[in-house]
Formats: C-alpha cells, sequence, structure tokens
C-alpha cells in the first residue's frame, strides 16, 4: 500500500502523511489525537481526504486527479477497531458468514471453515454477541474480517478493551495471521509496549505528521525517539516455550530466544508457546554475577544501547533478545553503564507474567 493523504477538519486539525507500507505488520504509534484513526478511516473509505492518493497495488482506492472514491465495501480491507462492531442479533457463526456471503465466489480465497478453526473458536460458534467476554469478541471480530479475504487489515487499538492475560492470546494471533495468510497490516496504537511486541515497523504520528519511520528492533536501540512517558510504563513482551513442568517449588522453566527463565506459579504446559511481560521496572542490573540472592533469574547479557531521560534511564541489553531495563539517574551513573559491556539481568520469578488468555 502506498498513500498520499491531506486532510483537514474544522478544528483547524491537518493530517498530512505519505508513505509506503511493506508487507508485515506496520504499527502506528502516536498520542491521542495525533490522527492516528483519521489516518485508517481515510484508508477504509469512512473518511474522504481533500486530496491525494491511496492505493493497493494497481487498484486505487481514493485519487483527487482523476477523480476515485472507491466504495467501502469494494476496498476488500478488514477493519478491526477498539470498540468491536459485531452484529448482536446475529450468533457468532452468523457473524462470521455474513461478510464473506456477499463477496463473489471467485474472490472467496479464505473458507470461514479455515478461519474457525485457526483462531480456536469452534466453541463459540452458537453463541449470542452479549454473552462473549472483551478476548472473545476480538478474536471474532478478526475472524469475521479475515472470512471477506481481505487484501489489507486495519486494527486501531486492537487490545484497548482487552486484559492483559487476554491480549497475549491476540497478539499470537496476529502474528500468525501475517504467517498463515500473508495479509499486510496496520496496526495503531498509543502502548509502546504492544506495538514492539506486534510490528515489524514502526511509523510515529505526530500532529498529523509522521516524524519518523523505523524498525521495531531500531526503536529499541534508539529509545530517544519517543517521549519518555510512553517508556515509564514500559513492559517487555516476548514470545517463549515452554521447557519444563511445574515443579515442587511451584517453578516453570520457559525459552526466550534461547534464554531460559524461571517464572512461578503459572500452571503452563511442556511445550506450549506463550507470551510474557517483564516490566522494565522489574529488570534490576548488576555488574556482578552473584548467587547470593533469592531473585530466580540471573542472566547474563551485554549493553547495547542506553538512553537518558528527565528523570530515568532506559538501558536496552541484548540476552538472546533485547530487554528494556528502566533504572534512576543516580543508579546508571553509581554503576558507571557502558554500551558493549557485560551485565547480568535480576528478575524475580513471579515478575515475568505469563500471557495465555
Amino acid at each position: 500500500m502506498d498513500f498520499n493523504i491531506y486532510k483537514k477538519y474544522d478544528s483547524g486539525f491537518v493530517l498530512n502523511v505519505n508513505e509506503i507500507i511493506g508487507d508485515g505488520i506496520t504499527a502506528v504509534f502516536g498520542t491521542s489525537g495525533s490522527g492516528k484513526t483519521t489516518l485508517l478511516n481515510c484508508i477504509a473509505g469512512i473518511v474522504n481526504p481533500d486530496r491525494g492518493k491511496i492505493n493497493i497495488g494497481d487498484q486505487i482506492l481514493y485519487s483527487d486527479h482523476p477523480k476515485v472514491i472507491l466504495p467501502i465495501h469494494q476496498r476488500r480491507i478488514g477493519y478491526v477497531s477498539q470498540e468491536v462492531t459485531l452484529f448482536p442479533q446475529m450468533n457468532v457463526l452468523e457473524n462470521i458468514y455474513f461478510g464473506h456471503n456477499l463477496i463473489p465466489q471467485r474472490e472467496r480465497k479464505i473458507l470461514p471453515e479455515y478461519v474457525i478453526n485457526f483462531l480456536e473458536i469452534e466453541p463459540l460458534l452458537g453463541k449470542q454477541i452479549s454473552s462473549l467476554s472483551g478476548g472473545e469478541k476480538q478474536k471474532v471480530a478478526l475472524a469475521r474480517v479475515l472470512s471477506i479475504s481481505p487484501d489489507f487489515l486495519l486494527l486501531d487499538e486492537a487490545l484497548a478493551s482487552i486484559d492483559q492475560k487476554s491480549s497475549g492470546k491476540i497478539i499470537t494471533n496476529l502474528k500468525r495471521i501475517w504467517s498463515e495468510f500473508k495479509i499486510p497490516m496496520m496496526y495503531v496504537s498509543h502502548s509502546i509496549s504492544e506495538v514492539l511486541a506486534i510490528a515489524d515497523h514502526v511509523l510515529i504520528l505526530h500532529e498529523g505528521r509522521f516524524v519518523n519511520s523505523v524498525s521495531s528492533k531500531d526503536l529499541f536501540l534508539d529509545t530517544d525517539l519517543i517521549s519518555s512517558d510512553y517508556w515509564f510504563g514500559f513492559e517487555n513482551i516476548k514470545s517463549a516455550k515452554v521447557v519444563s513442568q511445574i515443579n515442587s517449588d511451584q517453578i516453570v522453566e520457559i525459552e526466550i530466544g534461547g534464554v531460559v527463565f524461571n517464572v512461578s506459579g503459572e500452571q503452563i504446559l511442556l511445550n506450549d508457546q506463550v507470551n510474557v511481560a517483564v516490566g522494565s521496572n522489574e529488570i534490576i542490573l548488576s555488574k556482578i554475577q552473584t548467587f547470593d540472592t533469592s531473585v530466580q533469574n540471573i542472566i547474563r547479557g551485554e549493553i547495547v544501547s542506553i538512553s537518558e531521560f528527565e528523570s530515568f534511564a532506559l538501558v536496552c541489553v541484548k540476552a538472546g533478545e533485547n530487554f528494556l531495563s528502566r533504572i534512576s539517574l543516580a543508579a546508571a551513573r553509581n554503576l558507571e553503564l557502558n554500551v558493549g559491556e557485560e551485565i547480568f539481568m535480576m528478575i524475580k520469578s513471579n515478575s515475568i507474567k505469563v500471557l495465555n488468555g
């Protein structure tokens, strides 16, 4: 997809963006009011730009010259918003089939039966929408948009109404959708934790304009690109594999990027693939490896970047994968940290939360 969009509102707000979106999952990150939802609405056809052009491949969705405005139902775009809009008078199965039945037979590349199995929602099919949890509604919404065989997916704050436990399953599903169906996605969020867990590439939107375009990996290494407010509560969300059953001490071993971590009190099964979250403030840093401590995880790593903000520092540590640790400025200076140095991450076993909704 590529677009050049200009949209001005009576309030004075202007969205003025120009970008080429590649394959995979692209996140649009920005503060409230930065224009994220307006961007998605222009692409979906809910709102028309004042001028510009939007196209997916050879198909023009919008153009001001020559004038082209492709109707919403012809755009083949799946749109999942923060407020899930399922039909309350239909059950789950009827919701999933509704859009699928409207598209021509020759364009039905993805069958609802396959999507239902893929998202593991067979037990929900006969249920009414009002009886579903937030996580279940999001899964049904994903099933419905996939069943129209879309060329592109738009996701607006898709995890905003989901409890943290359930969010792990949605994150997994979004990654699997790209892997399985190769449908490019644009994921909008104001949570940098979600963005780095889900996306391959990040567009940073500020006051209606893109101010940066970076890979997720590079954003880990250059945290100065985003205001400190959004890093303060950052959580490292990682994919993990369970490599041991729970033992007599109520400890389970998981593997992240080839490194084994201990997690306490989680009823997860051997070989399960799960998502876990570790708060950046839960990662203690030490230059010395010590075993004279109650902390279960003492992980050797290497400092790959250090960013100092007004009230704290973010240290990126590579230990199989990149982890961000938030420490005080005083601690950062007392430790005399330097990029390239060996460092030990100390993480309590109960500070690693399994997101297995």
